[in-house]
Order: structure tokens, then C-alpha cells, then sequence
């Protein structure tokens, strides 16, 4: 991606970044959209309070500098990113914009350390890195049919509270056209104003499956978490406007379905999904599926959550269980009180339904420590990396890239 001649600069970039990488990122959002506010409208402003898209921005450069030559680990956050960035309709122009203030973060954090062949290697890094991903970008609006950053209006038809803090809801388009195809695990992104004129996007998972594979739902139904105030992190500020305001009749703007995070739910394979948190989503849209298409599949179904109250989609899971002979379900909640058919503490990989270790897929989703905590224990079962895929609801360290 950058010529022989840059590369050592880009190497010797990962001990600064480690030491400054959050020095950096953090004058690089102030002074972007300071200069330019109306990028306030793709950014997570919630994250941005809090912190924590500086930090993911800090951690992605790192990775970037560290494996800049190693394809087939930027490979697959690539792929992540292009998708990310259609949902919230980023555009070719945006990315000069991008670089021109990220080299000025890491010239004015670095001092007297930036010499010129550093800032023009990572100058030459990032345009290689921009070109890649507009190409990229530009073929997937082309293949949707779509324009940078278009939505579509969609009238609510339904609004079930499936749990203390999650509503389904549940629309169709206002203009009575057909809904766009899409695979379980997709989502799309919803536009809302906010008060003081401020308007923000947030991706929801799909929670429901596509009836058949090569066209969508008469409807689409997302399920939203309400993002309480916790820690730093304050409240959600889409998530909570979307549960005071949503309801019947109300209409959203929602953008094309996007993401890479597709359970295979066409194969008669055995398949094995674990989810925790509002990480049930895409799994309940893959389960759904698989429901209608092959019934008779073997699948392990197994769910984290704090208690019954925090539960959310079970009735999908249970109509499943009526369909499929075969699903094996497993539920953990930390707090069991007087709910039976659940198993106590924390997911663990020796409490689960056994399944074939090295050659079953497993496909993963819900909070940042829970996929650690799964990730590992699956492979110190002996599962195979290449078995595992996952998908992190929360601060992914590689979200925001660019």
C-alpha cells in the first residue's frame, strides 16, 4: 500500500502512536469539526463526549502502522469500515478533509519528531488507504442503487417493549415501493433531529429475517436498546430519543441495509450462535431465518443477560424452538431470581450444548469484554480461529478508522 521509501517512517510510527496515539486523535476531532460542523452530522456525538471514539480512532492507527504490511489483517477491518461508511453516507470529498487535519494532529502532537519524510509517509499511507476505500465505497452505493447519504422515509406500524430497555419497531416505506433485499445480520442506519437542530445517525441490526433470499419483508423491524448513563458514558442520546418518541404512525428516516457480519443462514450445516446483550439482534434475524429455510438444521442458540428483565426477542426464540426440532437453546442470566429454564453466572463455553469443536461455524455478538471473554475460551477449547466470526456491539477499537 505505500512505496519502500515510506514504509521505515511508517514502522517506526508504532512506539509514538502507542505513546501519543490519543494526544493525537483527540486535536484531530476538536480542530475537524471545529473547521468543519457539519461532520457533527456523521460522528457519534455521544462518543465523542465520553471519549471513546478518540480512543478507537487512537487504537486503529496504531493497527493500521503495525500491520500496513499484512493484507490479509486490514483485509477484513477494510471490508468493516466500507460498510460503516455507506451506512452514514460518507463521501469521496470527505477524505482530504480527514487527512489534511490528521497529519497537522500528528505534526503539532509530535513537535520537532515530525520531520517532513514522516509526515510524508503517512501522507502517502493515507491517500493509498482513502483511494482504497473510495473505490470500494463507490462500488457498494452503485450496487444499492443509492446516493451518498440518502434515506428513505418509513412509517411505523408496530411497537412491542420485548424488555426493560429494548423496543422493537417495526416499519414500512411511506412511498409503498418494495423494501431492499438484505442478509441476517445487516443494518441499517436512523436519522433523527434532535433538539437544537443537531442531527445524528446510529446503526440498529435488522431483528427480523428476509422471507425469502432474494427480496426483503413487506416490513423491516429493528430492536433498540436504550443507552442509560453509565459510568463517563452518558446516555444515549438517539437510542433515548427513539424510546420517548417513536410510536405508531411515527416516520423515520432509514437508510439501505449494509454490514458484513452475515451468519450463513442458507447452508443445512450445523451452526452455532452466541449473542449478549442487545447482540441478540442479528442473531434472532439469523435464527429466523434458518427457521423458515431449513428447520431442520441443527443450531445452538445461546444468549447472555443480566436477568429476565433485561431479556429481550424471546418470544422469536421460543416460535423457533416450535419450528426446529433440532435448536438447542441455552440462556444465562447473572441474576436468576425466580425464572426457570436458565442457567446461572456468565456464559461459559463447558456449560453450552457440545457441537463438532473444529468444524462448526460460530458466529458471535454483544459487548466489547463478553466477545473477549468468548473469543478466548472458545479457542482454548480447540476451536479454530478460522471458525469464529464475530461482530462487537459497543466501541469496536476499529470503528472509526477514518
Amino acid at each position: 500500500m505505500i512505496s519502500a521509501a515510506s514504509r521505515p517512517y511508517i514502522d517506526a510510527s508504532v512506539p509514538v502512536l502507542r505513546e501519543h496515539g490519543l494526544a493525537i486523535t483527540t486535536l484531530f476531532y476538536k480542530n475537524m469539526l471545529a473547521e468543519h460542523p457539519e461532520l457533527t452530522r456523521v460522528f457519534n456525538m455521544g462518543n465523542q463526549a465520553s471519549g471513546a471514539q478518540q480512543g478507537s480512532l487512537a487504537s486503529a492507527v496504531f493497527a493500521y502502522a503495525a500491520n500496513i504490511g499484512n493484507p490479509e489483517a486490514l483485509g477484513p477491518v477494510v471490508k468493516r469500515i466500507v460498510h460503516k461508511h455507506v451506512s452514514i453516507g460518507i463521501r469521496a470529498e470527505h477524505y482530504p478533509i480527514v487527512g489534511k487535519h490528521l497529519l497537522a494532529a500528528i505534526s503539532h502532537t509530535l513537535g520537532d519528531a515530525a520531520t517532513q519524510p514522516l509526515l510524508d509517509a503517512w501522507a502517502e499511507a493515507y491517500g493509498s488507504l482513502a483511494n482504497l476505500l473510495i473505490a470500494a465505497e463507490a462500488e457498494m452505493y452503485s450496487t444499492a442503487g443509492i446516493e451518498p447519504g440518502a434515506t428513505r422515509p418509513m412509517r411505523v406500524t408496530e411497537v412491542k417493549r420485548e424488555s426493560d430497555n429494548v423496543l422493537s419497531i417495526r416499519f414500512v416505506p411511506l412511498d409503498d415501493k418494495p423494501l431492499p433485499p438484505f442478509k441476517a445480520g445487516q443494518y441499517v442506519s436512523v436519522a433523527v433531529d434532535l433538539p437544537g437542530g443537531r442531527h445524528q445517525l446510529r446503526q440498529y441490526s435488522l431483528s427480523d429475517a428476509a422471507a425469502v433470499a432474494t427480496v426483503g419483508l413487506d416490513s423491516l423491524r429493528i430492536s433498540v436498546k436504550r443507552e442509560d448513563a453509565l459510568d463517563k458514558a452518558p446516555a444515549g442520546e438517539v437510542s433515548n430519543w427513539i424510546h420517548a418518541n417513536v410510536s405508531e404512525g411515527s416516520v423515520l428516516q432509514v437508510t439501505h441495509p449494509f454490514g458484513e457480519f452475515t451468519p450463513d443462514t442458507e447452508s443445512e450445516a450445523p451452526i452455532v450462535l452466541l449473542a449478549a446483550g442487545v447482540g441478540i439482534t442479528p442473531m434472532v434475524s439469523a435464527l429466523n431465518r434458518i427457521a423458515l429455510v431449513h428447520p431442520e438444521r441443527r443450531v445452538i442458540f445461546a444468549y447472555a443477560a443480566r436477568d429476565a428483565a433485561h431479556h429481550p426477542l424471546r418470544d422469536d426464540v421460543a416460535a423457533a424452538q416450535a419450528r426446529m426440532p433440532h435448536l438447542h437453546v441455552a440462556i444465562f442470566y447473572e441474576h436468576v431470581g425466580d425464572s426457570t429454564g436458565v442457567l446461572a453466572g456468565r456464559m461459559e463455553v463447558n456449560r453450552l450444548p457440545q457441537w463438532d469443536l473444529a468444524t462448526t461455524d460460530i458466529w458471535l455478538c454483544g459487548p466489547l469484554k463478553f466477545m473477549q471473554a468468548q473469543w478466548l475460551a472458545l479457542l482454548d477449547a480447540g476451536v479454530p480461529a478460522a471458525k469464529l466470526h464475530r461482530e462487537v456491539f459497543g466501541s469496536d477499537l476499529l470503528d472509526h478508522l477514518l
